[in-house]
């Protein structure tokens, strides 16, 4: 009988075990497949700034980027010599909008795109 027992156990363990094994390998699936830029989706970039700016130029810098369409929201840091702004990539190239924005506003700035080296320190999601 106690034989029979554990097996039974051992048999019930092994399914339930298999059944979450299933489970975890189907959401490291759905999640981590590439999706489709889609309207709701939006995305985050840096400006960095190869000149000192201070709060005027914040303030110009701020206006010109909420003007901008696809632009949900910019925050600018002086003392980091550095931008991050939120878009929609549906609607807006953050690297022609940078590219656009130190063309009009005179300003020599670059997007901050991270190196591979940068990557592996981060997310693993990163490097898809």
């Amino acid at each position: 009988m106690k034989k029979n027992l554990l097996k039974k156990i051992l048999i019930v363990s092994g399914s339930i075990f298999l059944l979450l094994a299933t489970v975890l390998a189907v959401h490291i699936y759905l999640v981590t497949r590439p999706k489709a830029v889609d309207a709701n989706m939006f995305a985050m970039a840096r400006i960095d700034f190869k000149q000192d700016i201070n709060q005027e130029d914040v303030v110009k810098i701020t206006n010109w980027f909420n003007k901008q369409t696809g632009i949900q929201q910019f925050k600018c840091s002086p003392e980091n010599k550095n931008a991050v702004f939120t878009f929609f990539p549906s609607k807006v190239d953050a690297t022609k909008t940078v590219e656009t924005f130190a063309k009009e506003m005179h300003y020599n700035a670059v997007r901050f795109l991270p190196t591979k080296a940068d990557l592996m320190k981060g997310c693993p999601m990163a490097l898809k």
